[in-house]
């Protein structure tokens, strides 16, 4: 089959697993926006979503739709209480990048190993059976369908609250400015909650929708986790923006490469690598990230360093 033709179907699954990443990426950069330190945990927090929705609708059989919303729900307060009883009070007695960083290191390999003493380590999949449909030029199913849609409604949410809303002002001021928002008499604690509940929730969610193809398993999280890094550094650590658009950049890289390194004898799971080398090359020319708003990347680098 002529690339051409596969084309349309490699848009279509670029855009459904650009919406996975996106999802996964924003709660890690609003995090380190406001926080200033990478939030590893966040790679737990997508398995627990998983998890919890299979629970829900394959368990207790409340169905997918039940099982999403309650992801979302208790990944959003599993993160909220995360910030309020571990990091909120390290904050207050360690400053700087590293300890936060190894505490989210340590916290989210406690979490996964909880994960599977609960769930077991093998995989588990969902009752929901996806069957696959054709629409014009595309294979697709509900559940695609539904991760697209989905992405499209946070996105256009969270851009009218933080373009449009006094609260979406505050959450922005805290990310640049802490000390000015917090003399204007907002409480930036119940600002830094609400980002830890939305970025847990939203990371819940993608863990779903990703479970939803490929099925539940421990790994889940970690393996995305990779990815969701790559996606906030390429966008630029902290953009909310700048994390859309390269989600679906690296999506797109990752999908169009396949068929040119099956026609040229290579498996397709080189995609990957094709898809980091985009990044790589990119960060070559704007060491911000696409957003021109992240720290550059030898600074990042740097602070990485002092961690391991």
């Amino acid at each position: 089959m002529a690339i051409a033709e596969l084309l349309p179907q490699l848009l279509f699954n670029s855009v459904v697993s650009g919406s996975v990443f996106a999802l996964a990426t924003v709660g890690f950069s609003l995090t380190y926006s406001i926080l200033k330190f990478p939030n590893i945990a966040q790679a737990a927090f997508i398995t627990f979503g998983a998890y919890f929705a299979y629970t829900i609708s394959s368990v207790w059989m409340f169905g997918f739709a039940s099982g999403i919303l309650a992801a979302f729900l208790a990944t959003g307060i599993l993160g909220a209480l995360s910030y309020a009883v571990i990091f909120r009070p390290l904050g207050r007695k360690v400053s700087g990048f590293v300890a936060p960083t190894v505490a989210s290191v340590g916290y989210g390999l406690a979490l996964t190993f909880i994960i599977q003493q609960i769930w077991g380590r093998d995989l588990l999949l969902f009752s929901t059976i996806f069957d696959a449909f054709s629409f014009g030029p595309f294979r697709t199913n509900w559940l695609w369908n539904t991760t697209i849609v989905f992405t499209l409604i946070v996105v256009v949410a969270m851009h009218y609250m933080l373009a449009r809303t006094k609260f979406g002002a505050a959450m922005r001021g805290t990310s640049s400015n802490p000390d000015l928002v917090r003399a204007s008499g907002i409480h930036i604690d119940r600002v830094i909650i609400f980002v830890w509940f939305l970025g847990s929730a939203l990371a819940g969610v993608a863990g779903v929708f990703l479970a939803g193809q490929n099925g539940v398993a421990p790994v889940l999280g970690s393996n995305m986790l990779v990815t969701v890094m790559a996606v906030a550094i390429f966008a630029g650590v902290g953009s909310f923006y700048g994390v859309i658009a390269a989600a679906y950049i690296l999506s797109f890289a990752q999908n169009l490469s396949i068929p040119i390194l099956l026609s040229i004898g290579q498996p397709s799971f080189y995609s990957i690598a094709v898809a980091y080398a985009v990044v790589i090359a990119t960060l070559l020319f704007f060491p911000r990230g696409i957003s021109g708003t992240g720290p550059k990347l030898e600074l990042l680098i740097a602070k990485m360093r002092k961690v391991v």
